[in-house]
């Protein structure tokens, strides 16, 4: 097994500090056996029905964004997400954005929306879309992250609904998170209703 960069092991400890308890890190392969991402589960101190996911290593690759000058800059990202107990797709999920990012090379950033991506692994569900946000969580502490060698910038991965993709594509991402986030839906549930 291959071992952490010193960057990434900082990551793993500073964000098992920032998010959560019980930490433990499993590694992953995408089909080729090729790419590789670690996910690191935390339990989420506020509520032990609800872990917190981060990937790591998806930063070790490039994530380029377009400016407003037209120029490519790499912004490196991992992703976060919190699931409840109850379900077993949360990796399945956090991984295959990592691998969007990491071996499809596609941009990632906040209000970035990855259609469709959750339908692959719960054929049924009514929130296939996953849209990335900043961290509101954490986001005093896990805005980005300096280590040695690289910039972290952390996202958020929240599911939602083929009528929130529809609000968010019509009135913005800003509207859509802004009605989200001052709503009681728990966004650890993947079978949360639909706000619209």
């Amino acid at each position: 097994m291959n071992e952490f960069s010193n960057d990434n092991k900082q990551l793993i400890h500073n964000v098992t500090n920032i998010v959560g308890l019980s930490p433990s890190v499993d590694t992953f392969h995408n089909h080729e056996h090729a790419v590789r991402i670690d996910v690191l589960k935390c339990q989420y101190p506020l509520n032990k029905d609800i872990d917190i996911y981060c990937t790591v290593g998806v930063s070790d690759s490039e994530n380029l964004i377009e400016m407003r000058d037209g120029s490519l800059v790499n912004i490196p990202v991992e992703i976060l997400m919190e699931g409840n107990v109850n379900s077993d797709k949360w990796y399945s999920i956090i991984l295959a954005a990592g691998f969007s990012i990491k071996v499809d090379k596609n941009p990632c950033q906040p209000y970035t929306v990855f259609k469709d991506l959750i339908r692959t692994y719960i054929k049924d569900t009514h929130l296939p879309h996953l849209l990335f946000v900043h961290p509101y969580l954490w986001e005093d502490r896990l805005g980005q992250m300096e280590l040695e060698d690289k910039t972290v910038y952390f996202l958020l991965a929240v599911p939602i609904s083929d009528n929130e993709l529809a609000y968010f594509t019509e009135y913005g991402a800003s509207e859509l998170c802004d009605r989200l986030f001052s709503s009681d839906l728990d966004f650890s549930d993947i079978e949360r209703p639909s706000l619209m």
